[in-house]
């Protein structure tokens, strides 16, 4: 499959070869984690999008996620086919094919927001939590963490990213409401407005969920908040790709689910609502 391509707007995670995110055919294809957390990951997206979607807390939680596709598996290219080193060692194993959610935007920029007060499940080992927490030790208190960002500089015409490592590099509350505004447009207060009140209705919409549905628990889990860097780009846009507002993107679900995320979307109402 020649047509896959690594998908260049990833932001935070694991930056690896074998974690790389890839697009095609206007759809992600995120490879399966290790120790059964890839296998936990399609079981949650089936049971959500086919064998539990007439659910209707399954049916209103699929608003908040990206469309799932399905799984795919990409063999290892034998040596004598005509395919380059590095399509062999990148494009193959198994996949979740996933809606691209910046699909048809003219200038995509994204933040990956990292949330919950912990990302460790309950029995991890004594090394898992200290390596967690070591991560973010604000996490705890904020409830959330910046993964990554990656925005349009309409002056340089050119992509400019913060990586986990600014995320991580926050030490205080105080800091927080300034690392967020690195995603907004600076000199485009009317559009800043618009994205930060089409943000805040879907934290509350999915708030609501929360409140309202009685056995799911996210752990290590992404708000993804997609916006267009070029504003004249809204107009071309079907109104499935007009989805302005956080959307799950999942990585690794426990067994047992349980409630956690109302007092997250409290904390980042308050971090970006305008004053």
């Amino acid at each position: 499959m020649t047509d896959i391509q690594s998908f260049t707007l990833q932001v935070g995670g694991h930056s690896t070869a074998k974690t790389n995110l890839r697009a095609h055919n206007g759809r992600i294809l995120k490879p399966f984690q290790s120790k059964q957390r890839g296998e936990r990951e399609r079981d949650f997206y089936e049971r959500v999008f086919v064998s539990e979607k007439d659910l209707p807390e399954f049916a209103a939680l699929r608003g908040f996620l990206p469309t799932y596709f399905g799984t795919m598996v990409i063999p290892e290219v034998a040596d004598d086919k005509e395919e380059t080193t590095s399509v062999k060692e990148q494009h193959h194993g198994e996949f979740l094919v996933l809606e691209d959610l910046t699909c048809g935007r003219q200038s995509p920029c994204i933040m990956d927001v990292k949330m919950g007060t912990r990302s460790y499940e309950k029995n991890a080992s004594a090394e898992k939590i200290t390596y967690e927490k070591s991560k973010f030790p604000l996490q705890e208190t904020a409830g959330f963490r910046i993964q990554g960002i990656k925005v349009l500089d309409p002056q340089q015409h050119r992509y400019v990213e913060f990586d986990k490592k600014f995320g991580r590099s926050i030490t205080s509350m105080d800091e927080l409401a300034p690392a967020f505004r690195c995603y907004f447009p600076s000199e485009d207060t009317i559009k800043t407005m618009k994205l930060l009140k089409a943000f805040l209705r879907r934290l509350d919409q999915l708030k609501t969920w929360f409140d309202e549905q009685q056995g799911t628990k996210f752990i290590a889990s992404s708000f993804l908040f997609p916006q267009d860097g070029e504003g004249s780009a809204y107009k071309k846009l079907s109104p499935s790709q007009m989805r302005t507002g956080p959307t799950f993107v999942s990585s690794t679900l426990p067994t047992c689910l349980i409630r956690l995320l109302p007092s997250t979307t409290k904390r980042l109402r308050k971090l970006v609502s305008p004053h």
